[in-house]
């Protein structure tokens, strides 16, 4: 199975002021993608998605990483927005077979109970970064574990 993954900064606007940063004079900026330019990224995502399916025998998935800043510093009814025009865009078939997929790259600090039930009703998919690996006690080594704590 083939993939394409298309990483949205959706905004820079973070809970976190890592040390390794390289937006931190931009952290406490709240702008965020408007829903115009979500609908453009999503209909390019699509007809890309159309390209690679004529060019392959096999099925494909389209990866969309939301990226930050922190996402889940937004609220949850812009989460919903976007959902919204990604059935609009994609329609239900796409999205039921998962061709198309979220991933949301968090820390996992702003996570509300809203929140968690919307992303595992739409089927986000979470990769944690390092601040989520070190809170909850799942550094691959001492050694990371140290450096984690370094960078936060």
């Amino acid at each position: 199975m083939w993939a394409v993954s298309w990483s949205v900064k959706i905004s820079k606007l973070c809970n976190l002021r890592c040390r390794y940063c390289y937006e931190w004079n931009e952290l406490a900026n709240p702008a965020r993608i408007s829903f115009s330019d979500w609908a453009k990224i999503l209909v390019a995502a699509r007809r890309y998605h159309a390209l690679q399916m004529e060019h392959f025998v096999e099925p494909g998935r389209t990866i969309l990483y939301w990226h930050g800043g922190e996402p889940l510093l937004l609220p949850a009814d812009y989460f919903e927005a976007v959902v919204r025009l990604e059935r609009e865009i994609w329609g239900g078939e796409p999205l039921a077979r998962r061709e198309f997929t979220n991933f949301l790259q968090t820390n996992l600090y702003s996570l509300t109970e809203e929140k968690l039930n919307l992303l595992d009703r739409e089927k986000f998919e979470m990769p944690a970064g390092p601040g989520y690996l070190f809170f909850w006690g799942r550094c691959p080594s001492p050694a990371h574990a140290e450096q984690t704590k370094r960078d936060l």
